[in-house]
């Protein structure tokens, strides 16, 4: 009886032995086997969907900046109305002053010029007896600072509202539309307020 039991002791352990060695020698097996093609696609989708993602993300990041800018635009026309209304109407008449003005009435926080989502400042300026508020690289600075596509996504946005002129590097006035392609030539955007 006792070699029965024994027996049957030494039974065991050849079987738990033989599995133990049989899952080792798979365990390796599959350490040195490759991944398969279902594996490695599976992540060349997934850096497929994030590489997307990021090319995506940077476009919607891009229109909510020109959305913005133009928005600024906007916003500024309407505080100058305002003041207009409120105050004086030769607001525009020096308008290196329209910024300590609005400030002085709370429309706008300080007498710094506005800063862009896209970058620059806004300036208003006197060009050929006309009054425009510009977007371009600082104050009263007539630096070309957006691309063509900001530009023209700019303008898209507020030429239905107000008279827009885009100008390159040299100062130029230029036409842009939606088919051109992207240079790497720089704008700077303007709007007239009195003419």
């Amino acid at each position: 009886m006792k070699e029965r039991r024994l027996e049957g002791f030494w039974l065991r352990i050849k079987i738990m032995r033989r599995a133990w060695a049989r899952s080792f020698h798979f365990m390796l097996q599959r350490r040195l086997d490759g991944f398969s093609l279902i594996e490695i696609s599976i992540v060349l989708v997934i850096v497929g969907v994030m590489i997307g993602s990021i090319f995506k993300g940077r476009e919607l990041l891009t229109q909510v900046k020109i959305k913005s800018s133009a928005d600024g635009f906007a916003n500024i026309q309407t505080l100058i109305m305002l003041y207009s209304n409120t105050y004086d109407g030769k607001i525009l008449d020096k308008p290196e002053n329209v910024w300590s003005k609005l400030a002085a009435a709370e429309l706008l926080l300080s007498s710094d010029p506005p800063l862009s989502k896209l970058g620059g400042t806004y300036s208003i300026v006197s060009v050929n007896g006309s009054c425009v508020l510009r977007l371009g690289g600082g104050e009263h600075s007539a630096t070309a600072i957006l691309t063509r596509a900001q530009a023209f996504g700019i303008y898209a946005r507020l030429a239905g509202s107000a008279t827009v002129i885009i100008r390159n590097k040299s100062q130029q006035a230029v036409v842009l539309s939606e088919n051109d392609k992207d240079d790497k030539e720089l704008y700077t955007i303007e709007i007239v307020l009195r003419d």
